[in-house]
């Protein structure tokens, strides 16, 4: 994930953040943060005292995160497919938020996912939402490197029509 200037949700890479499907935030609020120290919410990945579920690799955590739970429900699943919740790691049809590489999932914070309904995504063609990283066609606001997008916040965007570029 490349995109700084983000608005609404998903920063990639954005500090005391917003939102859900924050990569590599610090101290950020929402759910699938991924690598964030010190986060609430749900889905962080690898996140030390991590208040929420679906923490990954943390001992004696509260909540739900199941690792490599397939067709499980809650939040914060591991390379779970089928799951439902947020924060899901590598889960195909998975339905939430923060799902990482997951193809055909609801939500936002999807990582190189195409055609990804919601926001933040990363990497996602024809996407719809906000915070669109690398994503061409997409719809929303903070599109980074996104041609012909329509929204606010277009950061390296040809063609955006928004507030401003750049």
């Amino acid at each position: 994930m490349r995109g700084r200037r983000r608005r609404g949700a998903e920063w990639m890479r954005g500090r005391e953040a917003e939102g859900c499907g924050v990569d590599e935030g610090e101290e950020a609020e929402g759910c699938g943060v991924d690598e964030g120290e010190e986060a609430e919410g749900c889905g962080v990945d690898e996140g030390e005292e991590a208040e929420g579920c679906g923490v990954d690799e943390g001992e004696e955590a509260e909540g739900c995160g199941v690792d490599e739970g397939e067709e499980a429900e809650g939040c914060g699943v591991d390379e779970g497919e089928e799951a439902e919740g947020c924060g899901v790691d590598e889960g195909e049809e998975a339905k939430g938020c923060g799902v990482d590489e997951g193809e055909e999932a609801e939500g936002c914070g999807v990582e190189e996912r195409e055609e990804a309904e919601g926001c933040g995504v990363d990497e996602g063609e024809e996407a719809e939402g906000c915070g669109v990283d690398e994503g061409e066609e997409a719809e929303g606001c903070g599109v980074d490197e996104g041609e012909e997008a329509e929204g606010c916040g277009v950061d390296e965007g040809e063609g955006g029509g928004g507030v401003r570029s750049g």
